[in-house]
């Protein structure tokens, strides 16, 4: 509801209990005033029997609370049953649901003040409209009768005093409500229901001719003048001539809600859905919504559900589900081409919910399972060879790196051996340098020096080869030491005749005997005597004789 009426006054004679309840219950949490009256006409669905029987076991039922008493306690009453009802469909324990409930009144019968107050009803908790014809059906007031409730007549007395007062005092006159005449009186229970004015449903009693009326906002009033169509009221003041004016229709403007009820509908692949919605529709021609259609919001429903079906048919399962926005925007689109001429247009068209079968919704599960599966195996191997590129693209940097520091080394090493051997040849060559530039002067003594230097060169490796390493490699006359020796001053002979030749030449011819032949028989006597040192020693001291006494 938009607004709120300070107290709501509703007939329960021919609404289902739960049904009745669970409206009232959003009702009060809501914060609207409800009383209801006559709640022992309430209807329960099924067999009276059966509902008894479940009255009793309630009754028997054994709880903690209440051992001793061999069950819960239960009211008796129809007004406390159906108060009872209502209270366990809000959260009574807590300050919220506490405050409902004192929003809420009930009674058996109608008593004074509500009996001269207008009672509404509650379309969609009629019994004639929500059980099928040929269901079994049985009212509260009778099942509280069984179980012990004493005041059913008394309750039945005062409904049928009333019904006869108010035969009376409307006899014969007749109450214009949403375009159609209604009797006053309730004789039957079919006429009972129909005289109530519907305070849910969209279509409020007719304002009365007072001459001058106000019209609301957004609001439109149909007037007819001696029961033809004369003109639409706009918001604001307007005349009425009393008698012959009369406001036949009263039509909202404003964007309304129509809930559209759960339907089956076949996809294209035979899967059988439980569809329902919400329809929002708004009046654009107020004289079409009038006189174009009986019950513009009951044929649009209706037209709703149809092209509903007739859409779902067209896709399947998997369509459905994906392609709502498409689906919704293919009804409302129906929906407007038909109701045209109704003066109603449709802004658009939402499904809330979509139940599929037991069975169906197991399946996809599965296979979301299945799919949620692969997808994570996958990731698992993808991940698994990533894993795998990434070692084997380490292991290669690292080779590559291994190499390249190698080579670095590799090349360092060289230059650095490079490096050390033109620093030796360098220093080789200035030797040698010197020593020419020596010999070049002709230095006598640079040249018994360089004698000296081969002698013992040549010398001191026998010696080493002597004394180091295990195979030793030999001359072929080694058993012959004076001839080694003498091979080994060889080289002493030949660089000393240079010597004198050139010592002849600086000196003017002049001579020496060369002491070569002492030196050489020096040399024999130790070797037939001694070692190798003392071979070596007696060289040496040969040498140093002869160079003394140049």
């Amino acid at each position: 509801m938009s607004t709120f009426e300070p107290v709501i006054v509703i007939d329960g004679k021919g609404h289902l209990l739960g049904r009745l309840a669970s409206i009232v219950a959003k009702q009060i949490l809501n914060g609207q005033k409800v009383v209801v009256v006559r709640c022992e006409q309430l209807n329960i669905s099924g067999e009276f029997f059966r509902a008894k029987l479940k009255y009793h076991a309630y009754l028997r039922k054994i709880t903690r609370f209440n051992p001793t008493r061999g069950g819960p306690f239960h009211f008796r009453a129809p007004a406390r049953i159906f108060y009872k009802t209502v209270r366990g469909m809000v959260p009574h324990k807590t300050a919220r649901g506490a405050a409902a409930l004192e929003r809420l009144k009930v009674f058996e019968g109608v008593p004074p003040p509500y009996d001269t107050k207008k009672r509404v009803v509650v379309p969609q908790a009629l019994r004639v409209l929500r059980l099928k014809p040929g269901r079994k059906f049985c009212t509260v007031g009778r099942l509280s009768h069984e179980v012990g409730w004493k005041y059913q007549d008394v309750t039945g007395g005062e409904e049928k005093g009333e019904e006869c007062s108010i035969l009376r005092e409307k006899e014969g006159s007749a109450e214009t409500v949403g375009g159609r005449e209604e009797i006053g009186g309730c004789g039957s229970e079919d006429e009972g229901e129909a005289c109530i004015t519907s305070y849910f449903q969209k279509s409020p009693s007719l304002p009365a001719n007072t001459i001058i009326r106000f019209v609301p906002q957004q609001t439109a009033w149909i007037v007819e003048r001696m029961g033809k169509f004369n003109r639409i009221l706009s918001p604001g003041l307007a005349i009425l001539i009393p008698i012959i004016d009369r406001i036949a229709y009263v039509q909202s403007l404003k964007e309304s809600a129509i809930e559209i009820p759960s339907q089956s509908a076949i996809t294209a692949d035979n899967v059988t859905l439980d569809l329902d919605g919400v329809l929002y529709t708004r009046v654009v021609d107020a004289y079409k919504a009038s006189y174009g259609v009986e019950d513009a919001e009951y044929a649009i429903g209706q037209l709703a559900q149809t092209t509903m079906r007739s859409e779902i048919g067209q896709l399947t399962l998997d369509h459905v589900l994906k392609e709502r926005a498409n689906l919704n925007s293919n009804i409302t689109q129906a929906i407007n081409e038909a109701s045209q001429a109704w003066g109603v247009v449709c802004l658009r068209y939402e499904i809330r919910d979509i139940h599929a079968p037991d069975g169906v919704v197991a399946a996809m599960h599965r296979q979301v399972t299945a799919e949620r599966s692969k997808r994570a195996e996958i990731l698992d191997s993808e991940g698994q060879r990533q894993s795998a590129i990434n070692i084997a693209e380490g292991r290669k940097q690292s080779v590559i790196l291994a190499s390249e520091a190698l080579k670095a080394e590799q090349i360092n090493q060289a230059s650095g051996e490079a490096e050390a051997i033109m620093l030796k040849a360098e220093a080789t060559a200035r030797g040698i340098d010197a020593v020419a530039k020596a010999l070049s002067a002709g230095q006598v003594n640079a040249q018994q020096a360089v004698s000296l230097s081969v002698a013992e060169k040549y010398v001191d490796a026998f010696g080493r080869l002597a004394k180091e390493g295990t195979a030793v490699v030999v001359p072929g006359n080694v058993g012959d030491m004076a001839s080694m020796i003498t091979s080994a001053l060889a080289v002493y002979g030949k660089v000393n005749a240079g010597q004198q030749q050139a010592l002849s030449h600086t000196a003017g011819g002049a001579s020496s005997t060369p002491p070569s032949e002492n030196v050489v028989d020096q040399v024999i006597d130790a070797a037939t005597r001694g070692t190798s040192e003392d071979v070596a020693k007696t060289v040496l001291d040969g040498f140093d004789q002869a160079r003394g006494r140049r």
